[in-house]
């Protein structure tokens, strides 16, 4: 994808990442809000939030790198490393387990880690050839 769609991605990416982080947190009573919202008690607008830092971040690091970054392997594992635990985790461990968090998060997450595996096989393949 280009620059920006690679920026909007990474920032999606991310923000997914919080479907889980923001439940953990408020079940662990690290983070509460005066005006629980409609998702395990986090308001939407602080996903709104999470989306406008995570594009701030993938922004600059779209400057840092000159706009050359690729997605990596080894960043990519991480990624589905934890989408894949906080699925099993929120599924089974956790007591209580939550399936709506597992189901949402996991889904979120695990349709951007696909699809990263999917760009990293193509430019693989496209290397050999």
């Amino acid at each position: 994808p280009d620059r920006a769609a690679r920026i909007a991605l990474g920032a999606c990416a991310l923000t997914a990442w919080d479907l889980f982080l923001d439940p953990q947190m408020t079940r662990l009573g690290l983070w509460t809000w005066h005006v629980p919202g409609p998702y395990r008690g986090v308001p939407l607008s602080n996903f709104v939030g999470w989306l406008l830092v995570s594009l701030l971040v993938m922004v600059l690091i779209d400057g840092i790198t000159a706009g050359r970054a690729t997605a990596s392997a080894g960043l990519v594992c991480l990624y589905t490393t934890m989408a894949v635990m906080e699925t099993v985790g929120f599924a089974v461990i956790f007591t209580p387990p939550d399936p709506l968090v597992a189901a949402l998060g996991g889904a979120c997450m695990g349709t951007f880690a696909v699809a990263a595996w999917v760009g990293i096989g193509r430019r693989s393949r496209a290397w050999q050839t």
